[in-house]
């Protein structure tokens, strides 16, 4: 496959890098010139290792440059050499000389006019960078089972994300560089004073929203020594119920940790997200905990990625059921004590409507019990035209999950 630059006019399939530099606009307003300096110093490193990698510079976006390459595993080899040069270079500058980046990467369709480059390609390579934390690449997943045992990388998975204005769920990794050689305390710390110091604008609202995931990274860091949280299903039917003190009398086979939560923090934040469904986040908090590193603890996120993978399906599956060929199933009514209701599941303008037959309601489908989710995901997947073949694995696991849960 050639250089980029061989391409004609129309739509092709590329890959497309955006990258964009941390807290730059902070940094304008406290010395204008010496940003530009650094940001141009960096730029120009970048455009450097565009071209090496037989890429070619689209455009640039203020802080940061959209690149494309012809190729995946050029994009990516590209978006590591860029990380790494930074952390090489902060290694020898004072800490207000480096400037920070986070890179997105997807290979997707584009349509090339003139020199401008369009599609849906593009949008999602630019959302993935907004997900990316400083220093980091965060890449979906046609760039993942393309570059796959082409480069020797260790990327994380964060599971299923909704991008912005993108309606399908994408699948992400994050991969920070392969010199970086501060611990996990010292990563999170930093990237909790760049969201804190770069909060500007548009991006410093997500920063912020992102702080409290960072500063769960920081407590499961700085707790490493300890026991660690006990999520076997040997000691409780959930994951979730784990993290709780453990009953007198609970049956358990081989106890890991003591009866109560090392941490009521994280024991409450994991229950959040659990109760609220919320299985990409789970991964992610589990992921940053290092649970794949302890015994069970790579069947533990397995797990959580196939809900995630599920919820993914379902909010999908949902989107195309319409009010003439509605869904029928069973919806617990909290009004009536529980009491399950047959009504009418079919999505509308204003969202997610249940019709028991008098009363149309608008609903947030997880905001419902766990045996409504169910019987709703049963009745999706049985008018389902070619359900995915994991649905009912899905349907299980989320079952065995939920038994007897009341929310």
């Amino acid at each position: 496959m050639g250089s980029v630059e061989d391409r004609g006019a129309g739509r092709i399939l590329a890959t497309i890098v955006f990258t964009d530099a941390i807290g730059f606009s902070r940094l304008a307003g406290i010395n204008e010139s010496r940003a530009l300096e650094l940001l141009q110093r960096d730029l120009d490193g970048m455009r450097s290792a565009c071209e090496r990698h037989d890429g070619k510079v689209v455009n640039t976006t203020g802080d940061g440059l959209m690149m494309m390459f012809g190729s995946a595993v050029a994009a990516m080899e590209c978006a590591i050499d860029v990380q790494n040069q930074i952390v090489e270079r902060s290694r020898t500058l004072p800490p207000e000389d480096v400037l920070h980046h986070r890179i997105g990467v997807h290979l997707g369709d584009v349509v090339i006019e003139g020199d401008t480059v369009l599609g849906d390609g593009v949008n999602i390579a630019s959302r993935l960078e907004s997900e990316a934390r400083p220093d980091s690449i965060c890449f979906s997943r046609t760039v993942s089972d393309v570059i796959k045992n082409k480069i020797d990388i260790h990327p994380t998975y964060l599971g299923p994300r909704m991008l912005k204005n993108i309606p399908e769920p994408v699948m992400v990794w994050q991969l920070y560089p392969q010199k970086d050689l501060r611990s996990e305390p010292e990563r999170a710390a930093f990237e909790l004073k760049s969201e804190e110091t770069g909060a500007t604008g548009a991006k410093g609202a997500l920063f912020m929203i992102g702080s409290l995931v960072v500063l769960a990274a920081i407590v499961f860091a700085a707790i490493k020594t300890l026991p660690h949280l006990n999520l076997n299903r040997t000691s409780a039917p959930l994951a979730a119920a784990s993290l709780r003190k453990t009953k007198p009398d609970a049956p358990t086979a081989a106890p890991q940790t003591p009866d109560a939560p090392q941490d009521p923090l994280l024991d409450s934040r994991f229950k959040e997200m659990h109760d609220q469904y919320e299985f990409a986040e789970l991964v992610s908090f589990l992921q940053g905990a290092g649970e794949e590193k302890r015994p069970g603890g790579m069947a533990i996120l397995q797990r959580y990625q196939e809900l995630a993978a599920m919820r993914a399906w379902l909010d999908d599956a949902l989107r195309n059921i319409q009010q003439s060929s509605p869904l029928q199933a069973s919806i617990e009514d909290p009004a009536a004590s529980g009491q399950e209701v047959s009504c009418l599941v079919y999505t509308s303008a204003g969202g997610l409507t249940v019709d028991p037959g008098n009363s149309p309601q608008l609903k947030s489908l997880w905001s419902m019990s766990p045996a409504s989710i169910i019987n709703i995901a049963v009745a999706a997947m049985s008018s389902a035209a070619q359900p995915p073949a994991e649905a009912t694995a899905w349907i299980d696991a989320f079952k065995q999950e939920y038994n007897g849960q009341a929310r």
